[in-house]
C-alpha cells in the first residue's frame, strides 16, 4: 500500500447464537476505530472502516467482533507493507 492511500476495510462479524454488539479495528495493536450496532445486537453486522496509510514499513490491521456480554471473536488479521511511490 502506498503512503497516503485511503484504505477501506470491509468487516463482517457473525454470531448466530448471541449476536454482535460492536466491532473494533486495531492498527499495530492500538484501537483505531470502533462501530456499535445501531439497533442493539444482530446476528450479522457489516461495517466499512477506513485507514489513511502512513508510516512506512510493515503494519498489522486486525478486527475483533464482540457479543453484548463483551466476549470477543478471534481476530481477523491483515498484514501489509506501506511504501513510498518512486
Amino acid at each position: 500500500v502506498f503512503v497516503g492511500t485511503d484504505f477501506d476495510i470491509d468487516i463482517l462479524g457473525t454470531d448466530m447464537t448471541q449476536g454482535i454488539a460492536r466491532i473494533e479495528l486495531y492498527l499495530d495493536g492500538a484501537l483505531l476505530n470502533e462501530s456499535r450496532v445501531p439497533s442493539g445486537i444482530q446476528p450479522q453486522y457489516r461495517v466499512t472502516m477506513n485507514w489513511l496509510a502512513q508510516g512506512e514499513g510493515f503494519h498489522v490491521l486486525s478486527a475483533i467482533a464482540y457479543r453484548e456480554d463483551g466476549t470477543p471473536s478471534n481476530e481477523a488479521i491483515i498484514n501489509l507493507e506501506v511504501i513510498t511511490r518512486d
